[in-house]
């Protein structure tokens, strides 16, 4: 028996994704592998809590980088507001914090 998430990331590891690839049946675009070539598959595999932990710190990491990228996305789309309105709204702090354009500030 086998944790789903720990074969999941297993599916990812360069070893099973080589031997799946050498293996593969059918026509481009619809090749897979077939139960049987895994069968041929010999890996030495953790007991079932070892994988359950092993898949829960993993999963853990995907989501924070999916948080990070998430995060990431908003820092880049707030710094292309800022430099818009700053350098193309001439809308950047004067010496007093005010915004420049809109204050009487002249370019």
């Amino acid at each position: 028996m086998s944790d789903t998430d720990f074969v999941f990331y297993l599916s990812r590891y360069d070893e099973v994704r080589r031997f799946a690839e050498q293996n593969m049946v059918g026509t481009s675009g619809r090749q897979r592998v077939s139960w049987q070539a895994f069968e041929n598959l010999s890996l030495s595999l953790p007991d079932l809590p070892t994988q359950t932990t092993i898949a829960e710190i993993l999963s853990s990491l995907d989501d924070k980088i999916e948080l990070n990228n998430k995060i990431n996305q908003e820092i880049e789309a707030l710094a292309q507001t800022l430099f818009k309105h700053w350098f193309i709204d001439f809308e950047f702090p004067d010496e007093n914090g005010n915004p420049y354009k809109s204050s009487g500030g002249k370019w």
